[in-house]
């Protein structure tokens, strides 16, 4: 064959066999007790290979029509005669199925359900599909026991299976999915293309309903509008919902007792879109519907999707969503009914913004002539026309320029920032015509040119170059282009911006450098271009700290950089970053070949910093069992602790790292180590409710009597825990719990000694001890002060050098950046708002206990006084703590102030809770201490 010349390859023409055995094999399972000859069986077989002409689909959908003919002891010879009736063609197929396979008695049911198989905008699982196809009934709002009520409701899932079958007549499936959840779907994409354009059609006229003549489009909008009625239905029960105590359930238990709430709150107004001026056929007093329910709607929505982009926020209007939705013909009435148009919700958009997103010019029209601003600025300072321009919007982009939005007068870059982002050229296009400023600067990405490198679009990067964008201009996430570009691994872009001129060790940005954002993103093609044009490989500076950490990290994982960084001379050892140095990232990525790599290249394995202190606190923090083995094996110090005095069975306990423990008894040499908290290795694996490992501790020698920085010992962690209560009292049996009295004053100490460390010592991380003292507070009861620390986190800079310090929700595990909750009840828990409404109850140590939250509001603006550590008032509050305690104890006698020093050295020296005296020499003992106590304490009273 010659070079170039393509072979065109037909399926049909080589697949028979393949046919023919699938025909065979179905048959042959089916016939089970058929006494058809072979010849006649041969025969039937022979037909259906030739009828399907090498088309598997159309054998796929005649195959069960004819295996229930065959169990329903039709003949063969007669089955062979009605394969004369059956169409060869596949769309002829499917009609017949519809005309002549579905019962007459189904076909009405089979409409609506064929309605959600193809119109749906996802498959619907069994038990959903069972309510849809009742919501089209439901006149008024109903308990879904009532639904059950509604004459046609399909009872169960397993009745629900047998009756897909009668109203697809083949033509639809149930298809297993791994939750359990299984989905109806079309058999093959061509019968849902069928259905839309021709069968939906041939249903209605097969029923006698009017819309059979209607042409396509407008019988898939009637369609729609089913859709959106059984919906919003849904949602009108679940208004009721909504003001019930049932609301406060988990996620999972809504959705199982309202099954199809889920989909219908997500999508309500998708199919309102889709139905456009059908909606009024189906809900004529839509408006007032609508309105009833759109606070629950909103509330229903964040608690079952509030990580969705489309999940509506706080202060969303029936406006707002009309404007979204383009529901043209509600806007007016609205309006006209004292809704405001520049009535924002809580991210600053109106609806003007939103009917932008959507490019919907009818809705702006509307808005504009009934006088709302269309050049208003949303939270972020997105304009309207920002809007549009990142969704591509042309035609409303080109309306709002002709409409006089003034690019200049609003310092609009962001329109163009927008476009860039979204590679929408011919956007792009328009703004720079209508006098963009290509250097404009603001918003995420800094200015129009680092957007569209981070978009990787090359032929708009020439284009903003060419209309005078500065390559080398600082600002946004990235700092400037060419980190973007170097990051989002686009070799082309790259080398169109070092030809323009870019800087190649230019400092700034979240990576600092862009070798060490193409090193992250481990692109061994852009690390050779940009080391080839110069890049420092030791650059310090950036999230990393420097290209060979970035390299090292866990974010695509490929050693080949990393060597490609040690063969150019990278420092192996270089210290700071994220990760503390190179070691630690590659210890928290998957693979050990680039642990192995660097410790070839002579990496210091004790070396301490970063995230997690040292490389082995790294690996057990993340369960490595490979790499804990690699560490030790190339010296790493089993005690060796973080800059908060855990060690490595310190975070062995708190992540519950059983299995390391036990192949790796080494950790354990120093059981009752403290931390810097005064929590023991024992204390963490209780508060956390490690249970086994909370035995193991103690059946290898844990001491259980040790006081935290609580004054509790782990007997007073885990008080209703009869298990291990009773292992601990195995162990120690004159164990008894601490007087609240004890506790409070150890309290008060900590918080002491911890607010001096901040003020005295340079050493110490600040964050930490920063959330430890606000726990403080709040086992006090001072709520003011606990949330003032606790604020101060969330204040803070998130790109300032302790972020590595960063506090993640306990249930999702993403770092928490708005309303933080904090656990009273669970001694380290931290909650996201949306796990805080999604798992009310814990099972730590009190199997399905609700927590008892502390609510600690997100920091409004950076104007606030929560200005971080270097602030005047927070050094003002620090001191208050120190000075408010001397001052309490200057009004104490001076007897009260000696037994309370005596006290406090007492518990500090021996950190025992008193035991009651279940022998002679323990009251002798009891005694000799007591006596030695007040003798050290007289000295150390009159020293002061």
């Amino acid at each position: 064959m010659e070079s170039g010349q393509a072979i065109e390859i037909k399926v049909e023409d080589h697949n028979q066999q393949d046919i023919a055995t699938y025909i065979q094999d179905t048959l042959t399972m089916t016939e089970a007790k058929d006494n058809a000859s072979q010849n006649t069986r041969e025969m039937l077989v022979k037909k259906l290979t030739q009828q399907a002409n090498g088309v598997f689909q159309w054998i796929h959908t005649v195959l069960p029509i004819i295996e229930q003919k065959v169990r329903e002891k039709e003949l063969f010879e007669d089955i062979c005669c009605w394969l004369h009736e059956v169409p060869a063609g596949l769309e002829d197929v499917y009609m017949y199925i519809l005309n002549n396979v579905i019962e007459t008695s189904n076909r009405e049911q089979s409409l609506l359900f064929f309605q959600w198989v193809c119109l749906a905008e996802r498959p619907l699982t069994v038990a959903e599909m069972r309510y849809a196809l009742v919501a089209k009934h439901v006149r008024e709002p109903l308990s879904p026991k009532k639904w059950e009520r509604i004459p046609g409701f399909i009872e169960s899932n397993e009745r629900m299976l047998g009756r897909i079958k009668a109203l697809s007549g083949g033509l639809a499936e149930v298809v297993p999915s791994t939750d359990n959840n299984a989905t109806v779907q079309v058999v093959h994409q061509s019968v849902n293309d069928f259905l839309r354009t021709k069968g939906l059609k041939v249903l209605c006229h097969n029923i006698g309903m009017s819309m059979s003549s209607m042409n396509e489009d407008k019988i898939l909008s009637q369609c729609q509008a089913t859709l959106y009625r059984s919906c919003l239905v849904c949602l009108a029960t679940a208004h009721i919902l909504a003001e019930t105590t049932e609301f406060k359930r988990t996620k999972k238990n809504v959705t199982q007792d309202h099954p199809l709430l889920q989909y219908a709150t997500i999508n309500l107004f998708i199919h309102a879109e889709k139905a456009t001026d059908f909606r009024c056929d189906v809900l004529p007093n839509e408006k007032e519907i609508l309105q009833k329910v759109l606070i629950s709607w909103v509330q229903i929505y964040q608690k079952l999707d509030m990580t969705s982009r489309a999940c509506p926020q706080r202060g969303t209007t029936l406006l707002h969503m009309a404007a979204a939705a383009n529901l043209v013909d509600l806007i007016e009435p609205l309006l006209s009914n004292n809704e405001d148009s520049a009535e924002r919700n809580s991210g600053g958009d109106t609806a003007f913004h939103l009917a932008a997103s959507g490019g919907h010019i009818k809705v702006g029209e509307i808005l504009r002539r009934k006088g709302a601003d269309q050049e208003a600025k949303d939270h972020l300072g997105n304009t309207p026309l920002s809007k549009a321009a990142s969704g591509g919007h042309i035609e409303f982009v080109e309306w709002a320029l002709d409409k006089g939005v003034n690019l200049k007068r609003n310092g609009d870059g962001g329109a163009l920032q927008a476009a860039s982002l979204g590679g929408y050229e011919s956007v792009v296009q328009i703004l720079l015509r209508a006098g963009a400023d290509v250097n404009a600067q603001g918003g995420g990405y800094g200015n129009a040119l680092q957007a569209a490198a981070w978009n990787g679009s090359p032929e708009i990067v020439q284009i903003l170059l060419r209309a005078g964008a500065d390559v080398n201009a600082q600002g946004g996430y990235f700092g400037y282009a060419l980190q973007a570009a170097a990051f989002n691994e686009s070799p082309e872009t790259v080398q169109i911006l070092l030809g323009a001129g870019a800087v190649v060790n230019a400092q700034g940005g979240h990576f600092g450098y862009a070798l060490q954002a193409a090193a992250l993103n481990k692109s061994p093609e852009i690390v050779q271009i940009l080391l080839g044009a110069g890049a420092d490989v030791n650059a310090q500076g950036g999230r990393y700290g420097n290209a060979l950490q970035a390299a090292a990290a866990p974010y695509k994982g490929s050693h080949k950089t990393v060597q490609i960084l040690l063969g150019a001379g990278a420092n192996v050892n270089a210290q700071g970053g994220f990760f503390g140095n190179a070691l630690q990232a590659a210890v928290c990525n998957e693979s050990p070949e680039t642990v192995q790599i660097l410790l070839g290249a002579g990496a210091d394995v004790n070396a301490r910093g970063g995230r997690h202190g040292s490389p082995l606190l790294a690996a057990i923090h993340d369960g490595y069992f490979d790499k804990v083995q690699l560490l030790l094996h190339a010296g790493a110090n089993s005690l060796l602790a973080d800059e908060l005095g855990r060690t490595p069975l310190h975070i062995a306990a708190s992540r519950d790292m059983l299995h390391i423990l036990r192949r790796f008894p080494q950790l354990a040499s120093d059981l009752n180590k403290r931390s810097d908290f005064l929590q023991t290795p024992l204390h963490l694996a209780v508060c956390h409710g490690h249970i086994s490992f909370a035995i193991a501790l103690l059946n290898s020698g844990a001491d259980p009597s040790l006081l935290d920085g609580y004054g509790r010992h782990v007997m007073d962690w885990a008080s209703n825990h009869e298990t291990l209560l009773q292992e601990i009292h195995n162990h120690c049996s004159d164990l008894v719990l601490t007087p609240p009295a004890t506790q409070e004053l150890t309290v008060h100490r900590s918080l002491i000694e911890l607010t001096e460390s901040l003020l005295y010592s340079k050493s110490k991380p600040s964050w930490p001890i920063l959330q430890q003292l606000g726990r403080y507070f709040l086992f006090l009861g001072q709520f003011d002060k606990a949330r003032y620390l606790f604020q101060l986190h969330l204040s803070r800079d998130a790109s300032s050098k302790e972020d590595i310090w960063q506090i993640s929700c306990n249930t999702c595990n993403f770092a928490i950046t708005g309303t933080r909750f904090v656990c009273k009840v669970c001694a380290c828990i931290d909650l996201c708002s949306s796990c805080v409404q999604r798992y009310p109850c814990h099972s730590r140590l009190h199997p399905n206990q609700e927590h008892e939250v502390f609510e600690v509001p997100n920091v409004p603006n950076k104007n606030s006084p929560f200005t971080g550590l270097a602030s005047e008032r927070f050094n003002l509050f620090l001191n208050n703590i120190v000075h408010g305690h001397l001052e309490e104890n200057a009004g104490q006698s001076e007897q009260e102030l000696f037994n309370d020093s005596i006290f406090a050295l007492a518990l500090r020296e021996i950190a025992l809770v008193p035991k009651t005296a279940f022998s002679l020499v323990t009251t002798i003992s009891g005694i000799i201490f007591s006596v030695s106590a007040l003798l050290l304490g007289a000295w150390y009273f009159i020293a002061r």
